[in-house]
């Protein structure tokens, strides 16, 4: 995830449901970083938040999590439309300020605006990784979830795992003249932590023979 100084929007995919998305997302919001502003809408699975000092001219965040089957998208909207005025409208009262006075002190206060635009982009920055670093988290702590229902689901299944891994070679034979892609997911699903048995019952179920 980039930030940026200007209106954008930045996805991510996540291997988790949306419902336990947004619910997790709404409570890391409220109660983790603390926001103090937080507006839900459950139907169309929105949060918008508020950043920077001065948050009723900040940074105008809003989070969708998006339904991917099984799995969900989170996209974060930014607008700066709120600072954008209020920067307008201290430009404006900079320049009359100016004429009235005849002088070109008042110019001085435009380093408001250059300096809330900076802590916005400061806050947007930590907002953005905050978030990617809840995301990355509970999308380890669901794979840890499903790894554990796996492995209770395997343990409970009394064929051996010589028998499973023939029937897995045989078919392979038969679709692609040898076992060496079988070999590849196995070595593939160990290197993600599986042990070899374990890899194999995965491979079972991912094609219909477990």
């Amino acid at each position: 995830m980039l930030t940026r100084i200007s209106a954008s929007n930045v996805r991510r995919f996540i291997r988790v449901p949306c419902d336990e998305v947004y619910s997790s997302l709404v409570y890391f919001l409220e109660k983790d970083l603390n926001m103090g502003y937080v507006d839900r809408e459950e139907e169309t699975m929105i949060i918008t938040t508020r950043l920077g000092k001065i948050r009723a001219i900040g940074l105008v965040t809003q989070v969708r999590v998006f339904a991917e089957n099984e799995a969900s998208t989170v996209e974060l909207g930014f607008s700066y439309r709120s600072f954008f005025m209020a920067a307008l409208a201290v430009l404006i009262a900079v320049i009359v300020a100016s004429i009235a006075m005849f002088s070109i002190m008042p110019f001085l206060g435009l380093i408001i605006p250059v300096l809330l635009l900076f802590d916005l982009g400061k806050a947007s920055g930590t907002f953005l990784n905050s978030v990617n670093d809840f995301l990355s988290v509970l999308e380890r702590n669901r794979e840890k979830t499903l790894l554990a229902e796996s492995r209770r689901r395997w343990q409970a299944d009394p064929r051996k795992t010589n028998e499973i891994y023939n029937k897995l070679l045989e078919k392979h034979v038969k679709t692609w003249g040898d076992g060496h892609v079988l070999e590849y997911k196995v070595s593939e699903y160990m290197k993600t932590g599986l042990t070899h048995e374990e890899s194999i019952r995965r491979i079972a179920e991912e094609e219909g023979i477990f």
